[in-house]
């Protein structure tokens, strides 16, 4: 019985730990899928469209929303739910992921498709960063963005080289 008790604990916190590293997977899979909506909507439409955090306090954990600010006003074309708070112990941002004119985090594509950040229209080659980690399992996931807007999923453990620091 003891035996089989050690057994069932030891492969419980494994289990727990494979679902906050597919949770992270598929939170980060989430706002790249995101941004990708945001490049084809601003291409689509010409005009400028923001990927930004629900709450500014709370940051990307709060879930993010897809949207659009022009002449007609703010249209917003998805939204994520937020992250699970064990999934989240540290997000952290680089890059045109910052210096958002309404004081938070945010990541803007131009009516051409590229990154860009809203208070300095003509800054050359922004890039960013987002990456979360979870007090559970050492695992992090990162999401990357290049100046012309490519989005992708990165997983530090498996390639830090191209995943940056």
């Amino acid at each position: 019985m003891a035996v089989l008790g050690l057994l069932t604990t030891a492969g419980l916190a494994g289990w727990q730990r494979f679902w906050i590293n597919q949770q992270m997977s598929s939170a980060a899979t989430e706002l790249a899928a995101s941004l990708t909506l945001a490049r084809a909507e601003a291409v689509h439409a010409r005009r400028e469209v923001l990927v930004e955090p629900l709450d500014p306090v709370d940051g990307w954990a709060s879930g993010w929303r897809v949207h659009a600010l022009d002449k007609e006003g703010d249209q917003d074309f998805s939204r994520s739910p937020p992250l699970s708070p064990r999934l989240v112990q540290d997000i952290r941002t680089t890059g045109s992921f910052k210096n958002s004119t309404k004081g938070g985090a945010f990541f803007a594509y131009s009516p051409k498709g590229f990154s860009q950040r809203i208070s300095s229209r003509f800054n050359a080659m922004p890039t960013g960063k987002v990456w979360w980690s979870s007090a559970d399992t050492p695992q992090e996931r990162v999401v990357l963005v290049d100046w012309v807007g490519r989005v992708r999923v990165c997983d530090p453990s498996m390639d830090k080289k191209r995943c940056g620091d």
